[in-house]
């Protein structure tokens, strides 16, 4: 079996976490149901306790019986200069008008769908300094609808802000179990930008771009 298209999981600490992006809601299994679904997805259904399970799981939508479809036509962003705080601004505009839109699973598909520079720039922490810079400056004339729970807008304007400042980083979202808290954040050459190590080192990762 095949975890859906529209649907993200992690194990952390034993337990399945999973994401449902249509939902936009978190689903934390206990620990039998997590053993049997890591079991579904190794080798299918084995007994009459799995079976059930697989068919409540394909009713939610969680899993399927076919490989779920990949996007197969990258978006590209736009080539032409603007500078960087102006991109940020449009950035972060962007993604919270996306999110307030279409929701967050379309929205994280259009993300996902963004095309990564095929000769990507060497981080350096000076130009990397500079893409930050931008964006901090830019956040001070933009307000966030959902401040300060803001993170996945913010992340997903960073994340396409790297991208168009031509870079290849990665969107991450995590969680944590105790208390259960979910995170999202930008990753580049391994290292958090406008985050702290100690911060996201938090959270386990259930979902990459």
């Amino acid at each position: 079996m095949f975890a859906s298209g529209d649907v993200r999981y992690a194990v952390v600490e034993n337990i399945v976490v999973i994401l449902d992006l249509r939902a936009n809601e978190y689903v934390m299994l206990d620990a039998q149901s997590s053993k049997i679904w890591q079991q579904l997805l190794a080798n299918g259904a084995s007994s009459k306790d799995h079976e059930i399970f697989a068919r409540e799981c394909t009713d939610r939508g969680y899993l399927r019986f076919d490989p779920p479809a990949t996007s197969a036509y990258p978006r590209r962003l736009r080539t032409r200069h603007v500078p960087l705080v102006l991109y940020a601004l449009y950035a972060l505009r962007d993604a919270t008008r996306a999110l307030a839109q279409r929701g967050f699973a379309l929205s994280y598909r259009r993300y996902a769908s963004l095309e990564k520079p095929r000769s990507p720039q060497i981080p350096g922490a000076r130009r990397l300094a500079k893409v930050e810079r931008a964006f901090r400056f830019a956040e001070n004339f933009f307000e966030h609808p959902s401040a300060p729970n803001d993170c996945l807008s913010r992340s997903l304007a960073l994340y396409q802000l790297l991208i168009y400042a031509g870079f290849s980083p990665e969107h991450r979202i995590g969680v944590r179990l105790h208390p259960f808290r979910a995170h999202a954040w930008v990753v580049c050459s391994g290292h958090p930008i406008g985050d702290s190590p100690g911060n996201v080192q938090q959270y386990a990762a259930i979902a990459v771009l």
